[in-house]
């Protein structure tokens, strides 16, 4: 599995899937020896290089097809796909936990140890394990709300949390970077955050698992079966048909 952020560049997850998705050219223009934000990555205030670069695959079909971040200079494209965080705040917030998602970072917070997980390292199976999952993001390019800002590596970017069900609590974002003027995507300030998964839908989410399945989760799963398949090495039994 690719890496949801590699350092000291901050290479965020997309980058690394791009040469699957028949986007080469976005990929070999990408220079990874620079930061997302640093030229040529990024031209400040414009959507003329690699990072603007969109794709309908970034886009759930009930959203706007073009969203991107203007929130500050570095402008970049915005997804509605991000990768499962699993069950823990971001940063982690108390204990290490003793199971987890296949994304992280080995010690659980230091960016420069990201967890490369292989296909023997899910003991729960990758059929029982999830991927991906939609995010609303702002109505707004404009708006600094962090949801969908799939490549930046910050806190909260680019990934999902399974504290809440899908479609509810309230999202918490690093101070600055929540909008909370849409009813969809309530959101308040905190240190430590949190983005549920969330959707035009009615009922429920798309989710991938890492089996490459894709599969529609309702609203009413119970917590405790969301949060069980977003680790992958929690040995639950469950019934599948939730």
């Amino acid at each position: 599995m690719p890496a949801a952020a590699a350092n000291p560049n901050r290479i965020s997850w997309p980058v690394f899937l791009w040469p699957y998705v028949e986007m080469d050219n976005t990929a070999n223009k990408y220079d990874k020896t620079l930061g997302f934000w640093q030229p040529n990555n990024i031209i400040q205030k414009t959507h003329n290089w690699v990072c603007s670069t969109i794709s309908k695959i970034y886009y759930c079909g009930s959203g706007r097809q073009d969203a991107k971040w203007q929130g500050d200079s570095y402008w970049r494209a915005r997804s509605n796909y991000v990768i499962n965080w699993g069950p823990v705040k971001m940063p982690l917030l108390g204990a290490a936990p003793q199971t987890y998602s296949p994304w992280g970072y080995t010690d659980f917070s230091n960016k420069a140890s990201p967890r490369i997980s292989n296909l023997d390292k899910f003991p729960d199976g990758t059929s029982n394990t999830l991927a991906f999952s939609e995010v609303l993001m702002h109505d707004s390019d404009a708006a600094a709300d962090f949801r969908g800002d799939f490549l930046n590596d910050d806190n909260q970017c680019g990934r999902f949390m399974t504290l809440d069900t899908p479609n509810s609590g309230v999202d918490e974002l690093r101070a600055g970077y929540c909008f909370n003027d849409a009813v969809r995507m309530p959101c308040i300030s905190s240190g430590n955050g949190k983005v549920a998964a969330r959707s035009q839908h009615s009922g429920g989410v798309n989710a991938s698992f890492c089996d490459g399945s894709i599969r529609f989760v309702s609203n009413s799963i119970s917590l405790v079966t969301w949060q069980a398949i977003s680790t992958m090495n929690g040995s639950e039994v469950f019934d599948p048909n939730y």
